[in-house]
């Protein structure tokens, strides 16, 4: 093949047969020793201004109650133990030559028949970065340094004075353009691309001047040029320079740092689904939570999320059959708080709860005693009452014997006076009468007295009732078996099973394995 079949054709380069042997300058030695960084700023950066993502960040600088205290007295935040956890092993530096600023690598990047993807654990919410906060250091990192469980975090949010925090309700934010995104300030020159590509996958930062002169070799001077090249697959695979680890990891970050994958990044996920939201903040709150190991204290799904996201569905979805009532309720059992209990706090509530049995039962016997006195009273006044009833009813049978009365008197009415007829007439109606309302008095008062008593009664049953069901709850409470009531109050997972990741994690591979 002539020299000049060897150039370029149109945008795509074809290399040439020859390579070229690219030495890499001699590092300098590296020491092993580990020195230990005693005060540490955590700074966190909100990617999204929702008023959602602030509260989250305060709740994860807030003391929790979980985590061991501080030399002040008070609890350490979330944030604060996942600082120090996350950096407890040695982190090796030296390959950078300005250490003012460590960026943890918190993606995982694979590459499968399908491309390449990557998997965020902050799922593009936050950044975060570190800092060292040592007076004798200079605020610049030793080369290989940790933190023990001693040191002092401060955690700094970033609140950006310049944008305001929108709610999901209320109003969405701007979204920065594919061109800002796929293309920052440190991808200008092709140096600069490799040594952010380097200091990404923690390779040596001279080792990216190595790469830019075996990429020179191969005519690749600029990044529009590379983009071009590692954009063919056949082109790429043809590059003798450049060893093929280092072919990888270029074509993984263009590839991932396009402008046509940047431009479906940018598009704002939150704008019309408030679900997805909460739903994320949620699993970056459970990555948190992994790290300080605290996740047996959140719930499996936030309530939030839940609620929003069948209310999303309701949409689009004609739930005639109550089918979406269904899933919603049972992924709201997911929501619950998971509540643990150690065998000392269990052996302390038993305590408690045959004290307070033996109280109940003190109290409980003279309330029986007093509930059987009264239960005779209210008998014996009801037969009170009974006797007024019947001497009320012998009133009205007496009318008979008085009409009779009055019939004799009209027959000896030629033997008497009218005057006399009369008067002995109204002295039976008068005598019937009083003997009437004073019988109605005494049935009537007789009547109140047992009301009274009937209350009393009832108030001492109640109250007598309410203690035998106390004490049965304890008595059922110190049967409990501590192990054996946990797994029955575990969630039970239905028969369904939903698998979710991105492409070429062996979704359909476990599935297949399974069915066969």
């Amino acid at each position: 093949m002539s020299e000049a079949q060897e150039k370029t054709t149109g945008n795509l380069f074809v290399p040439k047969a020859r390579s070229q042997k690219v030495t890499a300058e001699p590092r300098e030695h590296v020491s092993n020793v580990i020195e230990i960084v005693h005060t540490l700023v955590l700074n966190v950066r909100m990617k999204h201004s929702y008023c959602e993502l602030d509260k989250f960040v305060d709740e994860m600088m807030a003391p929790n109650e979980h985590l061991p205290k501080k030399s002040s007295g008070s609890h350490l935040s979330v944030l604060e133990q996942y600082a120090i956890e996350s950096t407890h092993k040695a982190i090796d530096m030296s390959n950078q030559e300005e250490r003012l600023v460590y960026r943890p690598n918190l993606c995982v990047q694979k590459t499968d028949a399908f491309g390449v993807w990557t998997f965020n654990y902050l799922i593009d919410l936050l950044e975060l970065d570190y800092q060292c906060a040592d007076e004798d250091k200079n605020k610049n990192f030793p080369k290989i340094w940790k933190t023990t469980s001693g040191a002092t975090v401060q955690v700094v949010k970033d609140r950006n004075p310049t944008s305001q925090r929108t709610s999901l309700t209320t109003a969405t934010t701007t979204t920065e353009t594919a061109e800002s995104v796929s293309q920052s300030d440190d991808d200008v020159t092709i140096l600069c691309l490799l040594k952010r590509i380097s200091l990404q996958n923690k390779c040596n930062e001279n080792d990216a001047i190595t790469w830019k002169d075996a990429l020179e070799v191969e005519n690749i001077t600029t990044v529009q040029h590379l983009r071009t090249v590692a954009g063919d697959k056949d082109c790429w695979d043809k590059l003798s320079s450049v060893k093929y680890f280092v072919k990888q990891m270029i074509r993984d970050y263009i590839q991932l740092h396009t402008p046509s994958v940047a431009s479906n990044r940018v598009k704002d996920p939150y704008k019309d689904s408030a679900a997805t939201l909460y739903g994320d903040i949620h699993r970056v709150r459970r990555y948190f939570h992994d790290v300080t190991k605290t996740l047996e204290y959140i719930p499996y799904l936030d309530l939030e999320a839940v609620d929003l996201s069948i209310k999303e569905m309701r949409r689009t979805y004609e739930d005639d059959g109550k089918v979406l009532n269904t899933i919603h309720a049972y992924m709201r059992t997911f929501c619950l708080k998971p509540v643990v209990i150690t065998s000392v706090e269990h052996d302390e509530k038993r305590k408690k709860w045959m004290n307070e049995r033996a109280r109940l039962l003190e109290d409980i016997k003279p309330m029986h005693e007093e509930h059987a006195k009264q239960h005779c009273a209210r008998l014996i006044q009801q037969q009170e009452v009974e006797l007024a009833e019947l001497g009320y009813n012998n009133k009205d049978a007496e009318i008979a014997n008085i009409r009779r009365e009055q019939d004799e008197i009209r027959r000896r009415v030629d033997e008497m006076s009218n005057f006399s007829r009369d008067h002995a007439i109204q002295k039976l109606q008068s005598d019937y009468d009083r003997g009437i309302t004073l019988a109605k008095k005494e049935l009537d008062k007789k009547r109140e007295i047992l009301a009274k008593e009937d209350r009393v009664y009832a108030e001492i049953s109640s109250n007598l009732t309410d203690l035998d069901m106390q004490i049965r709850d304890l008595d059922a409470f110190l049967k409990l078996n501590l192990v054996d009531e946990h797994q029955k109050l575990k969630v039970k997972y239905g028969r369904g099973l939903l698998l979710y990741g991105p492409p070429g994690t062996g979704k359909y591979f476990i599935l297949l394995t399974v069915h066969l």
